[in-house]
């Protein structure tokens, strides 16, 4: 969550929220962020500013969907993170995602700003077990192939070459 500008676009994550509380009455939600909990938070949500690193893998590890409404990132990595932790991955059809999160594949991706599309898509996970394990398992999968020791042999190939 960051409430510094509209990079994140939680306000567009939270509406579509609200929409899929609609048909899922006993919805929870579980929100992180650097900021202050937000004032017009519905009691619903529940906010953890700047959780430790042993709490943040806990929400990934108790959530069963990620969702993310950015409208620009770069390498982002709470999808990557949660896709580590067993979440399917619910977000906007961005570059900053475009590395691991494949529509129908290892996501489901909805157009930036589109609400009713990302709700779709959050109730379709939360409603379809089969396909929301089917993707956890699929991301999970695709993410383990950025390691640490991959990184550091494609950089020092790179270092190597320029010389």
């Amino acid at each position: 969550y960051s409430s510094a500008n509209d990079i994140k676009r939680c306000s567009d994550s939270f509406a579509a929220f609200k929409i899929v509380k609609q048909t899922i009455p006993d919805l929870k939600v579980f929100v992180f962020g650097v900021p202050s909990k937000p004032s017009d938070l519905p009691g619903w949500f529940e906010y953890y500013q700047t959780p430790k690193r042993k709490k943040l893998r806990e929400l990934y590890n108790t959530a069963s969907v990620f969702v993310a409404a950015s409208r620009t990132e770069g390498m982002a990595l709470p999808p990557a993170e949660a896709y580590i932790c067993g979440c399917a991955v619910c977000c906007t059809n961005i570059d900053g995602f475009s590395m691991y999160a494949f529509d129908n594949r290892t996501a489901l991706l909805s157009p930036v700003f589109d609400i009713n599309a990302l709700a779709e898509n959050i109730l379709k996970l939360m409603t379809n077990n089969d396909l929301r394990i089917q993707l956890a398992k699929a991301g999970n999968n695709y993410i383990q192939q950025f390691t640490w020791k991959k990184a550091y042999k494609k950089f020092k190939n790179i270092l190597l070459a320029n010389i």
